[in-house]
C-alpha cells in the first residue's frame, strides 16, 4: 500500500511538474507576423478550446491565425490593411516569418529543447521543422522545407488559382538525451505527438496570397456622397454589406493616400447607412473610398472614390446655406438642410407672405447661432424638431389621415359612452 501510494504522489509530482507550452494570454493570442526587414505586426487570431490553461493543446482545438503571404495572385503590398507601409514576406522567405508570444515552462530542465513541427498528412504524422529554442521564431522557409504533404509552396509561386491553403504546427518541449520510438529532436524526425504524449501547442495557419474581389453587385456600394462638417466629413451610402465569415471589417481610407486609414466598421447588412470620419482639417480636400477588410488583412475596394471635399468650419457652412439654425443644429451639411432650402426656394420665395417670413428669419436667426453652437442640448433639441417637421411635410397625406383616423375613433367612444 505505501509503495502504491509513494508511485501515486510520484506520477502527481511528476504531472503537475511536467513541462509545457501556453499561448502567452489564451484569450488574446499574440502570433506575430515578422517582414524580410524585421518589422512586425499582430496577425488576426481566433482562440481554440479546451479547458482554462490548455487551450489549443489538442489538434482538434488549435488555434486558428490568418497569415497574408506574397504570391502570384496579384496583390501587393498595397492591398494589405492592418499596418500601412509593411511589406508582407515571401512564402519562400528565410527571414521573414512567424513569431509566437508564448508562455513557456521547461520544469526547470535546461537542458530540454523547443521544437516546431509541421503536420504533413492526414495520419498526424508531424515533420520536425526547427530548433526555436534560442528564438520563438519560424521563417516560412523553414515551414516549406518541412516537405509537408498538406501544402505545396510552390503553388504560391505559380500562376495557377490556388493562393489559399492551411497546416498546422506543434510546439513542444523535448529531451535530446532520450532517444525513443523514431525521435522527435531533430529537424526532419517524423513523429506523432500523441504517442509521445508531449504537452504542446497546436497553430493551424490559414494561408493566403489571394485578394479577392467583393464588389459583385450584391455587395458593392454603388453611391457613396459626401456632405461637410467641422473638422468631419460624413459620407452616406446606397448598397448592401456582406457579413461573409472570411470578412472582419469596412473600412473607410484616403482615396489619395492608402496609408491614411480613417474608420473602420462592424458589416451590417442593411442597403443604406453614414459613415462619420471626424478629426479631419478643415480645409483640407479628401476622397474616400470603402473596402472590406478579410481576417488575413487583405483589402477589396467595394465603392469608386468620393469627390473630392474639403471639411468647413460651422461658420463657413452657415455664410454659404443661410439656413442658419437648422445648420448650427446639426454643425454640418444635412438632407434635411436640402430639403428646407427646396422648401424655400419652390415655395416661401414665391409668396409674398413666405418672402416676409424669410426676411424676418434672416434679420434674427444669426444672432442666436453661437448660443446654439455653444449648447449641445439646445442643437440636440432643434435636431429633433427639424427631423419631425421634415417627417410631417414629407408624409403630409399618411400623418393627415393618421390625425383623421384618431380623431374619428375617439367621436365614435364618445358616442358610444352617451349612448
Amino acid at each position: 500500500m505505501t509503495k502504491f501510494i509513494l508511485i501515486f504522489c510520484f506520477f502527481i509530482h511528476t504531472t503537475l511538474n511536467a513541462a509545457n507550452v501556453r499561448m502567452g494570454d489564451e484569450d488574446n493570442p499574440i502570433i506575430r507576423l515578422i517582414s524580410e526587414s524585421g518589422s512586425s505586426l499582430n496577425l488576426y487570431t481566433e482562440e481554440g478550446s479546451g479547458n482554462a490553461g490548455s487551450v489549443g493543446t489538442t489538434q482538434d482545438g488549435p488555434y486558428q491565425t490568418y497569415v497574408p503571404i506574397d504570391g502570384n495572385s496579384g496583390n501587393s503590398s498595397n492591398d494589405y490593411f492592418f499596418s500601412p507601409g509593411f511589406v508582407v514576406p515571401d512564402i519562400r522567405s528565410t527571414t521573414g516569418g512567424l513569431g509566437f508570444n508564448l508562455n513557456l515552462d521547461n520544469d526547470n530542465d535546461s537542458s530540454l529543447r523547443l521544437m516546431i513541427a509541421v503536420k504533413t498528412n492526414e495520419e498526424s504524422l508531424y515533420t520536425v521543422a526547427k530548433d526555436i529554442t534560442s528564438s520563438a521564431f519560424i521563417s516560412f522557409d523553414d515551414i516549406c522545407d518541412a516537405d509537408s504533404e498538406l501544402i505545396d509552396c510552390s503553388d504560391f509561386e505559380s500562376t495557377i488559382d490556388k493562393q489559399n491553403d492551411d497546416l498546422t504546427l506543434f510546439i513542444y518541449y523535448v529531451d535530446p538525451d532520450i532517444v525513443a520510438n523514431g525521435d522527435a529532436k531533430d529537424v526532419g524526425d517524423e513523429f506523432t505527438p500523441a504517442d509521445k504524449d508531449f504537452d504542446g501547442l497546436y497553430i493551424n495557419l490559414n494561408l493566403s496570397a489571394d485578394v479577392k474581389n467583393y464588389s459583385d453587385g450584391s455587395t458593392v456600394l454603388n453611391d457613396v456622397t459626401v456632405r461637410r462638417g467641422d473638422a468631419s466629413l460624413f459620407l452616406s451610402y446606397r448598397g448592401s454589406l456582406s457579413n461573409e465569415a472570411d470578412l472582419q471589417f469596412l473600412a473607410i481610407y484616403d482615396a489619395n493616400n492608402s496609408d491614411a486609414f480613417f474608420r473602420q466598421f462592424e458589416l451590417v447588412d442593411k442597403e443604406g447607412g453614414q459613415f462619420t470620419v471626424t478629426n479631419l482639417e478643415n480645409g483640407v480636400s479628401y476622397s474616400f473610398k470603402a473596402a472590406y477588410v478579410d481576417k488575413f488583412g487583405w483589402r477589396s475596394d467595394i465603392s469608386d472614390a468620393t469627390v473630392s471635399t474639403a471639411p468647413a468650419e460651422v461658420e463657413a457652412l452657415l455664410s454659404e446655406t443661410q439656413c442658419y439654425l437648422i445648420t448650427a443644429g446639426f454643425g454640418r451639411d444635412h438632407y434635411v438642410l436640402d430639403y428646407f432650402r427646396y422648401i424655400r426656394d419652390q415655395y416661401l420665395l414665391k409668396t409674398f407672405i413666405g418672402k416676409k417670413f424669410v426676411d424676418f428669419y434672416y434679420a434674427t436667426a444669426p444672432s442666436y447661432v453661437k448660443f446654439i453652437l455653444n449648447n449641445p442640448l439646445l442643437a440636440k433639441l432643434i435636431r429633433a424638431m427639424s427631423y419631425t417637421l421634415y417627417f410631417f411635410l414629407n408624409n403630409f397625406i399618411f400623418v393627415g389621415a393618421l390625425i383623421m383616423t384618431i380623431l374619428l375613433g375617439i367621436t365614435f367612444v364618445r358616442q358610444s359612452r352617451r349612448a
